[in-house]
């Protein structure tokens, strides 16, 4: 944002419009008695307001024919106050070809305020008399409680002036600028032979800028702006309180159901398959008692290795005559190659049976293995604490915070991908 933090008075004091020294047309004041400089919008010559005689700082360079969003001399309200367009200009990155607009807005009580459109993003900058507590070696400042971090520092020129301007301002005057941020605050700290300046900037929506003017088309956004607010990590912010809660709230239940549980064993055996025989195993029976309960039955093949082991098994309600059946499939292989040793899979597994009623119980069993005969430890508990259930519940509840929180790490990737630091 251009220009000196205080406001010089011009000498011409109340008059509102002259003929240019340069081509003779009627230039017109917006704000007279507080411009120093105007440019002639019929030939783009810039005036020093402050002269007597109306001295010409820069004759024109081309003919001023750029089309404004907002024209010169609309009229608009913002926060509560109707600003007027006096001045307009166009200023690019040295040594880049990068460009911005800054339009100039004046109110006779409130007095200058700037809005810049960088690339359909859009700031309303004020210039600021108290200054922030700027700590350059760390590229961080200090303004009213907030942080705000370095985004961009280097060379900014004027390329293009239109309207009237509190200084003496013409093509290819050149600053250096610094731009901090946080979003949706900006500071801007420039600084010339003629001295430095502050600003302070505040992120609108283009909507905002459109209605308040009354502009029929808006310029497109191009990818993020330096201090355009992260609306993603807004939600992400206030979702994680409530998935933070939620996770309190399923740890603790766990918990409950983990130390409320038996985990009770009923049977306990170590049986032998053989391949040759093709026997089946009918274990030893056992109760389950209470109301409906879950049911573990771990395997274990403390022999097995390079096979595999398939179950094809039930158990069987003794009294009632009723199966309630599963299978299981397993394997374990290892090796050396390279001079390492490898493995893959296990020599355990479980199954778990739900809602299994109270009775008297036995395990029946049929196996296939990848070997003539292996030996199988066979454990099964009642009422066991199980984890599927929270794991399942926990991606439920998470799938929101980690999407907003994708969403608000993907979009300061990108405005940070911009910074020019």
């Amino acid at each position: 944002m251009a220009g000196p933090a205080h406001k010089p008075v011009s000498p011409l004091g109340g008059v509102k419009a002259f003929s240019c020294p340069s081509c003779a047309g009627q230039v017109e004041l917006r704000a007279p008695g507080q411009t120093l400089a105007a440019s002639c919008r019929h030939c783009g010559s810039v005036i020093d307001l402050a002269d007597e005689n109306l001295k010409i700082l820069q004759q024109a360079r081309k003919k001023m024919d750029k089309k404004l969003v907002i024209p010169i001399g609309k009229r608009g309200e913002l926060f509560g106050t109707e600003w007027e367009v006096i001045g307009f200009m166009v200023r690019k990155v040295v040594d880049y070809q990068y460009y911005w607009e800054e339009y100039l807005l004046f109110n006779p009580w409130q007095g200058f305020r700037w809005l810049i459109n960088n690339y359909g993003h859009w700031t309303f900058g004020t210039p600021l008399m108290e200054y922030p507590d700027y700590k350059a070696a760390n590229r961080t400042a200090r303004f009213e409680g907030n942080k705000y971090n370095m985004f961009s520092r280097g060379g900014a020129q004027v390329r293009y002036v239109l309207g009237e301007f509190y200084w003496k301002v013409k093509n290819g005057d050149t600053v250096q600028t610094a731009d901090l941020v946080s979003p949706p605050h900006m500071l801007s700290y420039e600084i010339d032979d003629h001295g430095s300046s502050w600003s302070h900037g505040l992120y609108l929506e283009p909507k905002v800028v459109q209605k308040a003017f009354d502009v029929e088309q808006m310029p497109p956004r191009r990818r993020i702006g330096a201090n355009q607010p992260n609306r993603a990590k807004e939600n992400w912010k206030v979702v994680r309180r409530v998935w933070i809660w939620l996770l309190l709230a399923l740890v603790g239940m766990q918990i409950y159901f983990v130390t409320s549980a038996a985990n009770q064993v009923v049977l306990k055996e170590s049986i032998e398959f053989d391949e040759i025989n093709k026997k089946s195993y009918v274990s030893s029976p056992f109760n389950l008692e209470g109301d409906l309960t879950n049911v573990e039955v771990d395997f274990r093949a403390p022999s097995l290795g390079n096979s595999w082991v398939y179950l094809d098994g039930y158990l069987h309600d003794r009294i009632n005559n009723k199966n309630y059946g599963f299978t299981k499939e397993w394997e374990y292989y290892y090796g050396r190659e390279g001079g390492e040793t490898w493995s893959e899979g296990s020599r355990k597994a479980y199954r778990i049976l739900n809602n299994v009623p109270a009775g008297e119980y036995e395990l029946v069993l049929e196996a296939q293995t990848g070997k003539p005969k292996e030996t199988v430890d066979i454990v099964v508990r009642r009422d066991v604490s199980i984890f599927s259930n929270f794991w399942a519940i926990l991606i439920a509840i998470s799938i929101m915070p980690l999407w907003y929180w994708f969403k608000s790490y993907s979009f300061e990737k990108i405005r940070w991908e911009e910074a020019d630091i």
